[in-house]
């Protein structure tokens, strides 16, 4: 079968994701970069598109940042495999994170066979997750709403 796909995403990012998601058939919807709180912050954007009624339930919403499944997946998926692979025998685990599904699940997992694995985040400067690494916090008061840099690594 041939699903159509629309993502939805923030428009201040690289144009090279945006070319990626429609060469393998995605139509991408870019919005404007506000507050999760916002009525039209992309995943509300999305959340709303996937309940319009013209869709006639085709649509659905993922939810990535708050569904556990994202975690779970990367859980009972991607930390299995690794150990599988390497028959059990990690010493590290690096990896980048967008909603921390992936560094979330496998990290859990791979502890959970070795206390002793390392699990090292590796995002740019001025990512919130790298923030939360390097600063101990989540959030900054540039964070604040009107305050935060156009490009989080200005």
């Amino acid at each position: 079968k041939k699903y159509q796909c629309c993502i939805f995403m923030p428009d201040d990012q690289a144009q090279e994701k945006t070319d990626t998601l429609r060469s393998l058939g995605a139509r991408v919807a870019h919005c404007k970069n506000v507050s999760m709180a916002d009525p039209s912050h992309y995943c509300r954007a999305a959340e709303n598109a996937a309940d319009d009624p013209a869709l006639e339930g085709r649509g659905f919403f993922a939810n990535q940042f708050e569904n556990t499944a994202n975690f779970l997946a990367h859980f009972s998926g991607t930390g299995e495999e690794i150990l599988r692979q390497t028959n059990g025998k990690v010493d590290a685990f690096v990896s980048a994170a967008g909603t921390g599904g992936t560094i979330g699940g496998v990290g859990a997992r791979l502890k959970a066979h070795n206390p002793d694995v390392k699990i090292i985040l590796a995002d740019p400067p001025g990512s919130a997750l790298a923030g939360k690494a390097s600063l101990g916090v989540l959030w900054t008061r540039e964070d604040r709403e009107g305050y935060r840099r156009r490009r989080k690594t200005e």
